[in-house]
């Protein structure tokens, strides 16, 4: 965090992190270890266990990690998987569908996928568009929390919803190490 002096007393610049949200964050961090380079394993923590990254615990991790809060905020901004609430917003549904909207998927019907499924879909659910989630050649690709549904179709994701299918499946070759 910057301090600004004035005379002789340091001033604090930016927003500072409620003494509730530095409590918060520290049980997401690595005892004895608040490097900087694991910002995006805290990021994933965090979100992992709240199910969203609000201002007040992006701007107690930036002070923690001694990064400034535009900083938190670009690297958790930039990648669709966070879901990030301002100030007293409500937290997001529990379960979120992500449906990418770049060329590949959209040349294989991502619009009309959107368009069904937002007419589909209850409150419980929220569905957001996103950027390419590298999987163009499944197009097109809708994300059910965690679990990629390729060649979706409304019925698929809806099916996958309905099952509780939310998180991606473990390959069997990742469990033989």
């Amino acid at each position: 965090m910057k301090v600004k002096t004035t005379g002789r007393k340091p001033r604090r610049r930016g927003r500072q992190a409620a003494p509730a949200d530095l409590t918060a964050v520290k049980q997401y961090l690595d005892v004895g270890n608040t490097s900087r380079d694991r910002l995006i394993e805290y990021l994933h923590r965090i979100q992992d266990d709240r199910g969203y990254l609000d201002s007040g615990i992006l701007t107690a991790l930036a002070e923690i990690l001694r990064l400034s809060t535009g900083e938190v905020y670009e690297v958790a901004s930039f990648y669709h998987h966070f879901n990030i609430i301002k100030d007293n917003a409500p937290p997001p549904p529990a379960l979120t569908i992500r449906v990418c909207d770049s060329i590949s998927c959209n040349l294989a019907g991502a619009e009309t996928l959107i368009t069904e499924l937002q007419a589909g879909l209850g409150e419980a659910v929220r569905l957001q568009r996103v950027p390419c989630i590298g999987r163009c050649e499944n197009a097109p690709v809708a994300v059910v929390g965690t679990n990629p549904i390729p060649f979706a179709t409304p019925d698929r994701v809806c099916k996958t919803v309905d099952q509780g299918i939310h998180d991606e499946p473990i390959p069997k070759a990742a469990l033989t190490y």
